[in-house]
């Protein structure tokens, strides 16, 4: 029997981890990360003066996670990396798109665990600054 494979559920459209597989008016509702006066990063840093940074983005209308995002970096090498974590559920064929100040980021999932996929890449510098200040993602 030749089974058609469709989406367990319907995704949020997103400025985080917009995926170019969902169909455009999915892509047309966009979520913005809660209004805040900062974006809401949760800062971690370790003696080695390596840190980690998270924030997780949520759809507006039902609180459902859409992604969250993990940016390592050390302090005195200004080297950074990004991970992007979607739930199950979602189409990860085509990648995780990434939206913020302006710039767009396509990254690949690299793997799947129980509870999620991972996009993985590094970050210029320039990058990560845009990033860490951006409201909305």
């Amino acid at each position: 029997m030749n089974k058609t494979l469709t989406p367990m559920r319907p995704v949020a459209g997103l400025l985080l981890a917009a995926l170019a597989v969902l169909a455009p008016p999915v892509l047309a509702r966009t979520m913005v990360a809660p209004d805040a006066s900062a974006p809401d990063w949760q800062v971690d840093c370790g003696s080695d003066d390596t840190c980690r940074a998270s924030r997780t983005v949520k759809n507006t209308q039902n609180d459902q996670r859409i992604a969250t995002l993990t940016v390592i970096f050390n302090r005195e090498k200004a080297e950074q990396g990004l991970s992007v974590a979607v739930p199950l559920g979602v189409a990860v064929d085509a990648g995780v798109r990434l939206i913020f100040a302006g710039r767009t980021r396509d990254m690949g999932v690299k793997v799947c665990y129980p509870d999620g996929c991972l996009a993985l890449d590094g970050l210029d510098v320039d990058e990560f600054r845009d990033l860490m200040k951006a409201r909305a993602v």
